[in-house]
């Protein structure tokens, strides 16, 4: 831990966004913080998220850490969030710096979090709000075409990045190996939305749905589920 003075930290977590990760991953480290739950307006985030850092996107922390620096710190990205609070304050959460080879899977499950699976989730999520938002006149139309796209590459797409993960978990308990690390809770958007779909399931994935169910069974998930109580975290 980089000080024995505790940071002044505060999540902007905001409801149907990645940022219960980050919540997550907080209460995994057992740091004090502060909660600032919104609202989307209209499917979107709030203006006011604009004015903490610009993009207004979440999930966002300020940092309020004088061994750091001496000006707050104001962080968005789970990658880049969920890296600086694992090497600052949970240097156990990630593999020792002399483990090059588990330091590499470490960096390539970092940025695997949005760079694999997410992004056919993604599509996935635009293409059914195209469909929400067609005239009811063509929308069956529009529904069988966006059908067919689902089924030619989005389920490929899926089954691409779901079986490599179902590969590799073989003989794990967790993504690095036996022991829990950031990106164990970096990934949990995935796993959430991806069962949500159907997409991912204990008949096709097992090691995958063995391993989300255990996560989900951790007392800081459980927690942090507890603090968002009754507010969407999914898209």
């Amino acid at each position: 831990m980089s000080s024995t003075v505790a940071p002044k930290i505060v999540l902007y977590w905001l409801e149907q966004s990645k940022a219960h990760r980050i919540l997550w991953l907080l209460e995994e480290i057992g740091l004090k913080y502060d909660l600032k739950i919104y609202k989307r307006e209209n499917g979107l985030a709030p203006e006011e998220l604009k004015k903490i850092n610009g993009l207004g996107k979440a999930p966002i922390i300020s940092v309020e850490d004088p061994s750091l620096s001496p000006e707050p710190i104001i962080l968005s990205e789970s990658a880049l969030i969920t890296e600086f609070l694992v090497s600052n304050y949970a240097p156990q959460l990630a593999p020792p710096p002399s483990d090059l080879k588990a330091n590499l899977r470490y960096k390539f499950y970092l940025y695997y979090a949005e760079g694999g699976v997410f992004q056919p989730l993604l599509v996935h999520h635009i293409l059914d709000m195209v469909h929400t938002a067609s005239p009811f006149f063509i929308k069956p139309v529009v529904g069988g075409l966006l059908s067919q796209l689902k089924s030619r590459w989005l389920n490929k797409a899926y089954d691409d990045h779901l079986g490599y993960v179902e590969r590799e978990l073989e003989g794990k308990k967790f993504l690095l190996g036996e022991h829990f690390s950031g990106v164990d809770c970096l990934h949990s958007f995935n796993w959430q939305s991806l069962e949500k779909l159907g997409a991912l399931n204990s008949q096709r994935y097992p090691r995958l749905m063995e391993y989300w169910n255990g996560l989900q069974q951790r007392e800081a998930y459980k927690k942090a589920q507890e603090k968002v109580k009754g507010h969407k975290a999914l898209l």
